[in-house]
């Protein structure tokens, strides 16, 4: 058995834990908690606000690609809710991490909020960002145009990342961290998958 269900909404893949596993090993205990709990908050903040819009989610499946979420089947969204939809979980990831600042609590969690929140946030498809691009330029140029932008811009972001994360880890063998998620993001332009966190479909 791949996959590991938790009731019959989640369900885990033994890829996932792999994932989980790795991150416990590059950032230890401390940081990979926090992490965990950013990622519920951004997860919820997509539940809620579909449910919202009246957009209920169907099932949520974490990977060792990240978290698909997917929405119930026949649900046909526009391009206005697909924004709302995209952004709303690095919203409350950021939402999160202005509370916590000026609260002056808990400084890893915080940090984790951001980096989650900014992360997901770039033009990049699948990540949040990416596919809320994709929706507002749908509605300004058209599907075709905005795919071939996207494609170009996700590319070229994926590789400057990438390149970023070389740099950082050429100057410091024990930051791997960032040149890992250039990689993930170039893999994923190749083999057109899921995000790293959430995935919503564009229609």
């Amino acid at each position: 058995m791949n996959e590991l269900r938790l009731g019959r909404f989640c369900s885990v893949s033994a890829g996932f834990i792999a994932l989980a596993l790795l991150s416990l090993y590059l950032w230890g205990p401390p940081l990979l908690g926090p992490i965990l709990l950013a990622a519920i908050c951004h997860e919820a903040g997509h539940i809620l606000v579909a449910r919202g819009l009246g957009v209920p989610a169907a099932h949520l499946r974490l990977t060792a690609f990240g978290a698909e979420l997917t929405l119930a089947p026949g649900v046909v969204t526009s391009f206005w809710q697909d924004i709302v939809l995209s952004l709303s979980g690095p919203a409350v990831n950021l939402l999160a991490a202005a509370v916590l600042a000026h609260l002056n609590r808990w400084p890893m969690l915080l940090g984790a909020n951001l980096l989650l929140g900014a992360f997901n946030l770039l033009p990049v498809r699948p990540l949040d960002g990416g596919n809320a691009l994709f929706a507002l330029l749908s509605l300004l140029a058209g599907d075709r145009r905005s795919e071939l932008t996207l494609e170009a811009l996700s590319l070229a972001v994926a590789v400057a990342v990438c390149a970023l994360g070389a740099l950082v880890f050429w100057q410091d063998r024990r930051k791997l961290q960032l040149l890992l998620l250039g990689a993930w993001l170039l893999s994923e332009r190749m083999r057109g998958g899921a995000c790293i966190f959430t995935r919503v479909p564009i229609k």
